[in-house]
């Protein structure tokens, strides 16, 4: 028997020359090859957009992989962070055959051969899932295709996730990259609050500044927040990335807080407290440093508004074992050779 495009011919091989006894036409129809089932195969990313009043469909059709072939029956493909559905195109030459797409387990749309199935809502059921597509002859065993559906998350990264700074110096400003098709952040936040001194730029993400105060070290995290998107059917949803950044704040060589007598407390670098001394005479501050340093940590007072004054010693450095322990300068205006009595400050 000779199968010939659904022409059968029926031949005696003992017969003459191989003469046909009879021929007819028989119907083929539901004998699906054993190779092939689906002609083609088709993944749309969609998504929508407002014009009008009223929402419009734009698809998109993504890659598989491997590229498409009958007889290969398992595809992945990876649809982009800001599309939250899809729609599948399948085709099949069997005629009489029904064709289901079972979506993430459930049964989720009967369709036609090369016709679009419903929107298969990506968002609500997470960022991957298998996709089956089920071909059932009226005759004979259905074969199964399955695409292995990934949607690609929204990324942020920090340039640097861990951050040891100290007060009264200026810590390396932290940037961030993000990634993840069409995902464009437009405003950027921070939980909790960054130590005093420390900020974050809402428009670009860059924490920067200056720490005021010590500061034990915790997690910040920080979201980008992208241009919301209107989907097909009509929802509005706004994309987000976060990442992490250590930072902690110490008291250590780089500035401590120092209280003087009068229980002013004067940051390191920070002009906050103002004296007057005569000619001639002599003043004693005493200080101490607010919190225990990181290491030994070196005073050295400064004084704006007369040449002519003296402080002894220049300096004093305070340890972890007397950093709490009042200790004296001494400002002293010297007197000069003119008539009259000045104030030093």
């Amino acid at each position: 028997m000779v199968n010939n495009g659904g022409f059968v011919m029926v031949a005696n091989n003992n017969a003459p020359n191989g003469a046909i006894l009879r021929a007819e036409w028989i119907t083929l129809e539901n004998l699906p090859s054993s190779t092939t089932v689906l002609s083609g195969l088709e993944v749309f990313g969609v998504t929508g957009t407002s014009g009008s009043g009223r929402v419009a469909e734009s698809r998109r059709a993504m890659t598989l992989s491997p590229v498409f072939s009958g007889t290969t029956t398992t595809y992945a493909v990876t649809v982009p962070a800001t599309m939250e559905h899809i729609r599948i195109r399948a085709t099949h030459g069997v005629s009489g055959a029904t064709m289901t797409v079972s979506a993430f387990a459930s049964p989720y749309d009967a369709t036609e051969s090369g016709r679009y199935t419903g929107l298969i809502d990506l968002a609500a059921v997470g960022m991957a899932k298998n996709i089956d597509i089920v071909v059932t002859p009226t005759s004979g065993a259905a074969r199964t295709y399955r695409v292995a559906v990934t949607r690609e998350a929204a990324t942020l990264t920090a340039s640097a996730s861990t951050v040891s700074a100290d007060v009264g110096t200026a810590i390396t400003p932290v940037t961030f990259t993000h990634g993840g098709e069409g995902f464009a952040p437009r405003y950027w936040s921070v939980v909790p609050d960054l130590p005093q001194g420390l900020s974050i730029d809402s428009g670009t993400g860059r924490i920067s500044g200056t720490p005021r105060r010590a500061a034990a070290s915790a997690t910040y995290t920080v979201t980008a927040t992208g241009g919301s998107s209107l989907t097909v059917v009509g929802i509005r949803r706004v994309h987000q990335a976060t990442a992490d950044v250590t930072l902690g704040v110490a008291t250590g060589v780089s500035g401590a807080g120092v209280t003087f007598s009068s229980g002013t407390v004067v940051e390191s670098g920070r002009r906050k407290l103002s004296a007057a001394v005569e000619e001639g005479s002599t003043a004693n501050y005493s200080i101490a440093l607010s919190q225990a340093p990181t290491g030994p940590v070196t005073v050295t007072p400064s004084v704006s508004g007369s040449s002519s004054v003296r402080i002894t010693p220049s300096s004093l450095t305070f340890t972890t074992g007397n950093y709490s322990i009042a200790r004296s300068f001494t400002v002293r205006a010297v007197s000069d050779t003119d008539a009259d009595d000045e104030a030093a400050v």
